[in-house]
């Protein structure tokens, strides 16, 4: 999970299959095997974009999304539930 300041924006995360440019934000992102990226927004925006095709999406708080190699699916078009679910920090 990632969680960037007040009044800071632009930290950057980048991915097999695109980028993720925060916009003031607490979000968690996954890479699967074969390079397909989960993107959950806790909190704030984050702006996604597909290296291959120069697709952009904004996710806003509380939702998720795939990034994938052409294109970016929301959480419900994979049949997940579209609201982003708190996770414990790492190493607990």
């Amino acid at each position: 999970m990632i969680t960037v300041r007040d009044g800071l924006r632009g930290f950057v995360v980048d991915t097999p299959n695109g980028r993720l440019i925060d916009q003031g934000t607490s979000f968690g992102v996954s890479v699967k095997s074969g390079g397909a990226s989960v993107v959950e927004v806790f909190d704030g925006q984050v702006d996604i974009e597909v290296a291959a095709t120069g697709e952009t999406r904004s996710l806003t708080e509380q939702t998720s999304a795939w990034l994938l190699p052409q294109q970016i699916l929301s959480a419900k078009q994979v049949g997940w539930n579209d609201r982003a679910q708190p996770c414990e920090p790492f190493g607990r």
